[in-house]
């Protein structure tokens, strides 16, 4: 009796880990694609901001 819930305690544990393992993947996903994400905006942000620099510039005479 013993070895069967053994058996099937090993089997729920590799499920589990299998399980850990492909949202381990998954969460190296996403955060790649934060990280790509949060580049782009903060490119977007400087160029708005020199955007905004080169506008006032043009409304100030020398």
């Amino acid at each position: 009796m013993k070895c069967v819930q053994l058996e099937k305690t090993q089997s729920e544990l590799q499920e589990a880990n299998e399980m850990i393992m492909s949202l381990s993947v998954q969460l190296r996903q996403i955060r790649h694609e934060n990280t790509k994400l949060k580049q782009e905006l903060r490119r977007r942000d400087i160029q708005q901001t020199n955007e905004s620099k080169k506008s006032r510039l043009r409304g100030v005479d020398y």
